[in-house]
Formats: C-alpha cells, sequence, structure tokens
C-alpha cells in the first residue's frame, strides 16, 4: 500500500507522508521518533507506509508533541480515506454496470414495470438497484460464485445464472409478497422461458 493516492487530478497524502517528513527533517530515526510519540516502532512504520490508519490515539499524541491540533491529524485521515472510498466505489460502479450488460432492461421494463429510461444507463441501474432492493447489482455476481459449479460443468454461461438469479431473487420478493412486485402467473412462467433461452 502507498502512502498516497492518486485520483484524477488531485492527491491525497495519507498522515503517515507528513510523519515521515517530520522525521526525516528532525533527523532522528523512526525508532527514536516512535519512542517519543510513546508508541512502537513496527506500529510507526505501518503508518509511514499507509498500511494502518492514523489512530485518535496516535493524532492525539502527534498534537500534543508537535504542537498541532487533533484535528489537523483526523482531517488528513479523513481526507485519504475520503478519497480512498471514492475508488473504490468507482471501481465497483464499473463492475456494477458489467454486471447490468448481462441484464436485459426490457424485460424488467416490460413485465416488472420499470420506467422506459434508453440510453440512460445510469438511471437504469439505479431503479433495478431500487427494484430488486439490493444495494448493488454486484451481489448477483456474488451470488454467481455460490453456484460456480454450474460453469465448470458448463451447463450455464454468465448471463443466464446473471438471470436466474434475478429471477430468484423475484421469486424471493414474491415469497415475501412484497406489494411493489405483481406476480402474474404469464408473466412469470416467460421468464423462465426468458432465463433459460
Amino acid at each position: 500500500m502507498s502512502n498516497y493516492i492518486e485520483y484524477k487530478d488531485s492527491i491525497a497524502f495519507h498522515p503517515g507522508y507528513y510523519i515521515k517528513e517530520l522525521i526525516d527533517e528532525s533527523g532522528l530515526t523512526q525508532e527514536d521518533f516512535a519512542k517519543r510519540l510513546d508508541t512502537t516502532p513496527k506500529n510507526l512504520s505501518l503508518l509511514i507506509r499507509g498500511e494502518q490508519s492514523l489512530s485518535t490515539d496516535i493524532a492525539i499524541k502527534l498534537s500534543r508533541m508537535l504542537g498541532t491540533s487533533i484535528s489537523y491529524w483526523q482531517n488528513l485521515q479523513d481526507s485519504y480515506d475520503a478519497v480512498a472510498v471514492q475508488l473504490d466505489l468507482e471501481a465497483d460502479y464499473e463492475e456494477e454496470k458489467k454486471i447490468f450488460a448481462l441484464l436485459d432492461y426490457k424485460y424488467f421494463r416490460e413485465y416488472c414495470g420499470l420506467p422506459d429510461l434508453p440510453r440512460k444507463i445510469d438511471e437504469q441501474i439505479k431503479v433495478t438497484r431500487e427494484y430488486l432492493g439490493v444495494s448493488s447489482l454486484n451481489v448477483l455476481a456474488l451470488l454467481v460464485l455460490s453456484v460456480v459449479f454450474l460453469l465448470v460443468v458448463g451447463l450455464l454461461l454468465g448471463f443466464l445464472i446473471v438471470r436466474l438469479l434475478v429471477l430468484v431473487l423475484l421469486a424471493l420478493l414474491l415469497a415475501l409478497d412484497l406489494d411493489h412486485i405483481r406476480y402474474v402467473n404469464q408473466m412469470f412462467r416467460s421468464a423462465v422461458v426468458y432465463a433459460l433461452i
């Protein structure tokens, strides 16, 4: 792990980056700095490399040692964490788009009453998530892992598994008798045919 993250046009530095600069400027060894900070050299090393988040305890010790505020150090950590989370969310969303591409939004529009949103993939993903009651369509891929043996045997292709799992999820929601899902026998039969084609 690095002690900084480059994101679009900006860079976010882990608090460990600044601590490393302080150590270098002080002329102390990491071990001596760790002793003065009342922490272990290992903790300090992990912090400097960005492999450990800055704890409130260390933020307090740094503020006392250097005459800074606790919030200064916590804000550095929060800023770094926010950029890291944003990167993770964007990577997850790219994966979610791949899962969504395996689904047929037309089916949801025709049989489940979702709105017609031509060429608005982001909105289609949003309403599909809401309809299925999931925080991310990536959960469908996680469910695929539980039936990966079917892929090994060659019984189903990935897109069929995703479609089948959506139908299973719809059936579960129907079994729970949620109001926003309307059960029609013919619609269910056509969904089964659709999933098996």
